[in-house]
């Protein structure tokens, strides 16, 4: 009986410090995992990361807007829009424009001239006077007015004084933008802008005999 009790005694003892050196060694384990993982980052691999999100798209730039062509002579557009000749400005409708005309003492009908210049694509029109016969020649493109020319002719051995004139009106309106210069028996002055053209010239012929012409266009 002695000897089983000493035994139970050793045996006891023996598991006592088997758990308690199980237990100390479980916590030193934890103790170099924790160490490790605040030093180095170790142990985390089975802890889910967070997800990182998606990098924000950036924002695709318009593409780049093409400026609109801006019209280099600096001239006011208005100057080409508003020119009126024989009460016409450019864009009228075609009835209207010959009626208007008509209205002014044209006849825009004569079929001997209308043979001469259909080839160019204009009508012509003509101011029947005693004296000093005035002629309009109008182009259309799309139903509307694009081309306007008139000639008008004076009887006179001073052509100057109505040349002088008519000059002065014309750079009223467009001043230096104009391009004037001699040619032939008379001068001839051009301006251009926003796609426009605009004539104006002079011309004697023969002794008593004057022409002065006016054109706008769109070029």
């Amino acid at each position: 009986m002695k000897y089983f009790l000493t035994l139970l005694s050793l045996t006891l003892i023996q598991g006592s410090f088997n758990v308690y050196a199980e237990t100390e060694e479980e916590e030193m384990a934890r103790m170099q995992r924790q160490l490790n993982n605040n030093l180095f980052g170790f142990g985390n691999e089975d802890k889910p990361k967070p997800a990182t999100p998606p990098p924000a798209a950036k924002p695709t730039a318009p593409p780049p807007v093409e400026s609109a062509k801006a019209d280099t002579s600096g001239i006011d557009l208005t100057k080409f829009t508003n020119y009126k000749l024989a009460g016409l400005s450019l864009g009228k409708a075609e009835q209207a424009a010959i009626d208007m005309l008509t209205s002014k003492g044209y006849n825009c009908n004569i079929q001997k001239l209308a043979g001469a210049y259909a080839m160019l694509g204009k009508k012509v029109c003509v101011s029947i006077s005693a004296e000093d016969p005035k002629m309009a020649m109008i182009g259309f493109s799309g139903g509307q007015l694009s081309d306007l020319e008139t000639h008008e002719t004076f009887t006179t051995g001073f052509p100057e004084k109505f040349f002088t004139k008519a000059k002065a009106k014309f750079m009223d309106t467009y001043g230096s933008d104009a391009n004037c210069k001699a040619k032939g028996k008379g001068e001839i002055c051009e301006v251009f802008g926003h796609g426009y053209r605009v004539l104006f010239r002079t011309e004697t012929q023969g002794d008593d005999k004057a022409k002065i012409i006016n054109r706008i266009a769109k070029m």
